[in-house]
């Protein structure tokens, strides 16, 4: 038994290692099978080239057969001299790549590798993209008058340089047309339109700098009449018939429609009063017309419409303006107006101060009602006031002007005339008065003195020239003035002060510091001469006494520390009559 068991154990081995033996064969047979008809992948569909407009997704789709698993890979270049180059774009390990366009991709290249499990490559059909350029702004329909210039204009991106066309055509059996405008740069179109163009399409072509178009969208002329001439407006009184008149152009006979309505807010309705088919219409003023608008339509033999401008009616009211008015200076005057018709009236009275000037908006008493008040003064005279009127309906009516006229005035007195000696002093008589003003100058010592007329350049004008010497100082001068009626005043007495006069001023001085530097100025006056020097750091700073060296004398001596580099110093020289005068300054220099 035992003998029996090893037997068949060894028959089992042996049959085991025949079948072994013919499946490592089989197996054998197989793979060398496989290996000796594996082939690359086949491209069942090759790449097309794209056209798109910058901007736009450019797409290529491959299809490929043959083993299971393949990989893609696509390639680009910027031309045929350029080396290939995986793309990193959108979908490049797939079927289908997407590429964002730009302009600088025009004409670029590309391919797809497409490889088999085995490692085996095909590599399909080369491809381009080309990249149009892309309108940014349409050309948009148009509307114009008759005889008008038609604009047309579009904004494209694209490769430069932009190279515009304009085309139309007139219907849809018509070819597209170029209308000679055109040229780089030109992305606007602009000509004046006639009546043949109604309905006209318009488009733009766009060739750019690699040589590829596009087109715009179309848009479309639309030709309505022209009006010529407005129907104005209507401000009449009540019972007469003022006429509206209209004047238009456009294409064929034009039909007329005169318009109505009570107000903005209402609809408006085709008119019935006379001439309202015709190009004139007849308006008969009664109170309840007014605020009522018109307008009219016309229209041409196309049926195209255009309004005229509205024509507002505003029935008129009456006005008393207010007069001239002649017042003391002191007093208070009162201008009125008077007003009829659409009451109530609101006012604004206004002022200037001759003709000349613009009328500017009164704040006085009374100035936004029928009389104002003014209180009079020297400097209002010659004024002129008038009043603007609004009725209820918001007609308005503005006043003739009035003008004030004072009784004769000095409008500011004589003044005092401080001067230094050996020049010109000037006294003026400022009046106000009625018609032309006469002038005599008058002069005296002192108070106890007689008047006399002067004798002196200008006297019998508003402004005398007195040369100022010692012995005028003190003098008196007043001044007679008259009118043209023979009304006279006497002005105030003002004084002739003959001020010390700088025969050398002083000089900047430049020194070393720690030494002494002298200003120095020379003077001639009245009796003796007082002197005051005075200092400051700079032209922003306020003057102040000098404590310096002869600070009361015709020297100063300045110790020249180096903080004093800029210093300025002048002198105030004073007469005996107490005149004063300043001298220029000078400056100090601190090495």
């Amino acid at each position: 038994m035992k003998k029996g068991r090893t037997y068949k154990r060894s028959l089992m081995a042996i049959l085991s290692a025949i079948v072994m033996v013919s499946l490592a064969l089989t197996c054998g047979s197989v793979a060398r099978t496989e290996a000796a008809t594996s082939t690359a992948p086949v491209i069942t569909t090759q790449p097309k080239d794209a056209s798109v407009t910058v901007g736009e997704t450019a797409k290529f789709t491959i299809a490929a057969s043959g083993q299971t698993s393949l990989k893609y890979q696509w390639q680009s270049r910027k031309d045929a001299s350029s080396a290939w180059s995986n793309s990193g774009q959108s979908g490049a390990k797939t079927a289908t790549l997407s590429v964002a366009t730009v302009l600088g991709l025009h004409g670029w290249q590309f391919r797809c590798v497409v490889t088999g499990a085995d490692g085996k490559s095909t590599v399909s059909s080369t491809v381009s993209v080309k990249i149009a350029p892309k309108f940014t702004v349409q050309p948009q329909d148009t509307t114009v008058e008759h005889n008008h210039t038609v604009h047309f204009s579009a904004s494209v991106y694209g490769k430069e340089p932009l190279y515009y066309g304009w085309q139309y055509w007139d219907d849809s059996a018509a070819d597209w047309k170029n209308t000679g405008i055109s040229g780089v740069g030109t992305p606007k179109y602009e000509y004046t339109a006639n009546e043949t163009w109604h309905g006209r399409r318009f488009r733009c072509v766009v060739s750019d700098g690699n040589g590829q178009e596009a087109y715009s969208e179309e848009a479309v002329l639309t030709i309505i009449p022209w009006i010529t001439q407005q129907p104005g407006e209507i401000n009449s009184s009540i019972g007469s018939t003022p006429k509206l008149t209209v004047s238009a152009q456009g294409v064929g006979t034009l039909k007329y429609q005169w318009q109505s309505r009570k107000n903005a807010e209402s609809a408006w309705t085709n008119s019935g009063l006379d001439g309202a088919k015709t190009d004139t219409l007849s308006v008969p003023v009664t109170g309840g017309l007014d605020g009522w608008q018109f307008r009219c339509t016309v229209t041409d033999a196309n049926g195209q419409k255009n309004y005229s401008e509205t024509c507002d009616v505003s029935v008129l009211t009456s006005m008393s303006p207010p007069n001239d008015t002649y017042a003391e200076v002191g007093s208070t005057v009162q201008l009125k107006v008077s007003m009829s018709g659409r009451s109530p009236f609101t006012y604004q009275w206004q002022s200037r101060k001759d003709p000349s000037a613009q009328w500017k908006n009164s704040g006085m008493q009374g100035a936004k009602t029928d009389t104002l008040t003014i209180p009079m003064t020297a400097g209002l005279h010659g004024w002129q006031f008038r009043v603007i009127a609004t009725d209820r309906k918001g007609g308005v009516m503005i006043s003739a002007p009035a003008t004030l006229v004072t009784h004769l005035a000095l409008t500011e007195p004589v003044m005092d005339r401080p001067s230094p000696l050996g020049r010109e002093a000037l006294f003026f008589a400022c009046a106000e008065g009625k018609g032309k003003l006469t002038y005599q100058w008058q002069s005296r010592k002192d108070d106890n003195s007689a008047w006399s007329n002067s004798g002196q350049k200008g006297a019998n004008t508003f402004n005398l020239h007195v040369p100022t010497i010692k012995g005028l100082n003190g003098w008196q001068f007043r001044c007679i003035i008259t009118d043209e009626s023979g009304e006279s005043i006497t002005s105030n007495v003002a004084r002739l002060l003959v001020a010390a006069k700088i025969i050398e001023e002083p000089l900047d001085v430049t020194v070393n510091a720690g030494s002494v530097a002298e200003f120095s100025v020379e003077a001639e006056g009245t009796g003796q001469l007082k002197y005051q020097w005075q200092s400051r750091k700079d032209e922003d700073s306020a003057w102040s006494n000098s404590g310096q060296s002869g600070a009361k004398t015709s020297t100063l001596s300045v110790n020249a520390l180096a903080g004093l580099n800029g210093w300025q110093f002048r002198c105030l020289v004073t007469d005996y009559y107490g005149n004063p005068v300043e001298t220029e300054y000078a400056t100090l220099t601190v090495k």
